[in-house]
């Protein structure tokens, strides 16, 4: 079947070289199961597997709009294994019923194939059904086509990492292992590492093109897509694994995300004055109210840089000076092994009374309450972007753990700091909303520059230098 068919899009089976749940993969009903080690699927009689899942559901309208499949009538859906199979394959559209676009009962001796009537579809998901008639095995398939391609495709898998070495290199090698080894694809993408730490070596990027891009911005690469007007897509199947987020928040993460959000803010002129006020003060009071006061000070230093207009910004792209004022002070705030029976720990529920909710507000979270009132104990929390207010509510220590790799650190409650850094808050922010107008307007003067590709590579080889 597949001599003068191209690939249109191949079925993912779970395997062993990547965790990722096996919910992203396919829906089966008790008689049915993965066989990791030898990425397949086993069927007892009745079993039964469904692919309307994020990595193996067929986006119609967004396969029709990237490639010049519109020109075809059919898609065939090939499957290799063995055993009687009733195969279906039914249409998903969102506010519509589930509808069936054909069926076949098949034999899979190697391969059987079933013709989907591919021209007649407008929008929706291609969902596929496998339901085992007697006792048998799914090892692979794929959606093909007649249509010659159009032209040859080179991907580029990028990859961009900041001091992440220990998980960029197994993801490259999970990469040319899973996506790179099959024919349909073999030399036609290329991963690619943008070394933004430039502590990583050619064979450690185990044969990735790597790009030792030396600065890291936040938020350059959504405006610079924005600006020159790049044709985005979203497909089905595309996911990214990383760090958690919330284990990796600290002072500097603060620092960057403000930095990207304000001059986002200011050069496409999309925020007035109260917005751009209200975006800040919710970044301040997550981390003052979560007594994390080396990360709300790093907020007023980027409010003070932000002000300084489009050259403090070309000055500090790779923001190594920021991070080096940084620095010492995020040790306070510094993820480090820590053992739980150290401490006497209090753990507080979900719930909430009206009246504790009304005193928590009207206190400020408790930083107007007088100090007899405050517990000298310390207080259980989970590492997160900010803690729960409630239960850290009248609490002098918190300790911040994170379950999954028992890393913490313990903040404590400063009602001086507190008032000093709301003090300097009012202080910056008032001079920063005064001198908004002709601070927005000095970096949309900019802005055509900043996003420009000459600008990228004049400021990539004086950094290199």
């Amino acid at each position: 079947m597949e001599q003068n068919f191209f690939m249109s899009q191949g079925l993912l089976l779970p395997g062993l070289e990547f965790s990722a749940p096996e919910s992203m993969y396919v829906r089966l009903n008790d008689l049915a199961s993965a066989n990791f080690m030898a990425r397949s699927m086993r069927y007892k009689i009745g079993g039964a597997s469904s692919f309307d899942t994020n990595f193996n559901a067929v986006s119609v309208e967004t396969l029709k709009h990237v490639t010049i499949i519109d020109t075809i009538d059919t898609l065939y859906l090939t499957l290799e294994g063995e055993g009687r199979f009733t195969l279906r394959v039914g249409l998903r559209r969102l506010g519509n019923f589930q509808s069936c676009l054909c069926e076949q009962e098949v034999t899979l001796l190697l391969t059987a194939s079933l013709a989907v009537p591919w021209a007649e579809l407008e929008g929706g998901m291609l969902d596929v059904l496998a339901e085992a008639l007697e006792q048998g095995e799914l090892t692979g398939g794929r959606f093909l086509t007649a249509t010659v391609p159009a032209q040859e495709v080179k991907l580029g898998g990028g990859r961009a990492r900041f001091n992440r070495k220990a998980f960029v290199v197994p993801a490259i090698a999970r990469m040319r292992e899973g996506l790179l080894t099959p024919p349909s694809v073999n030399g036609k993408i290329e991963p690619i590492v943008v070394n933004n730490s430039r502590n990583m070596t050619e064979d450690e990027a185990i044969g990735a093109t790597l790009f030792p891009i030396p600065f890291f911005g936040r938020g350059d690469d959504a405006l610079i897509s924005i600006v020159n007007n790049f044709d985005v897509e979203t497909v089905s199947g595309v996911s990214c694994w990383g760090e958690d987020f919330q284990l990796k928040e600290n002072p500097a993460t603060r620092c960057l995300g403000m930095r990207g959000t304000l001059a986002i803010l200011l050069q496409t002129a999309q925020a007035g004055s109260f917005y751009t006020l209200r975006i800040v003060l919710g970044w301040l009071v997550t981390s003052l109210f979560s007594h994390n006061y080396v990360s709300a000070g790093a907020i007023l230093k980027t409010i003070r840089g932000v002000s300084g207009g489009p050259v403090f910004r070309k000055d500090n792209l790779d923001t190594a000076n920021v991070r080096a004022k940084l620095a010492p002070l995020n040790a306070e705030e510094k993820m480090q092994s820590v053992c739980l029976a150290d401490f006497k720990l209090r753990y507080r529920g979900d719930q909430e009374r009206l009246l504790h909710r009304c005193i928590r507000l009207i206190t400020l979270n408790g930083f107007l309450l007088p100090g007899f009132l405050m517990r000298d104990s310390t207080v259980y929390e989970i590492k997160s972007f900010r803690a729960s207010y409630r239960n850290i509510f009248r609490y002098k220590q918190v300790l911040y753990f994170y379950e999954a790799l028992a890393p913490g650190y313990v903040a404590k409650y400063d009602r001086g700091r507190f008032s000093a850094i709301l003090l300097q808050f009012s202080l910056i922010m008032k001079d920063f909303l005064s001198k908004s107008s002709d601070i927005g307007r000095s970096y949309q003067v900019a802005l055509p520059e900043m996003t420009s590709g000459q600008f990228w590579q004049k400021l990539y080889q004086e950094k290199s230098e």
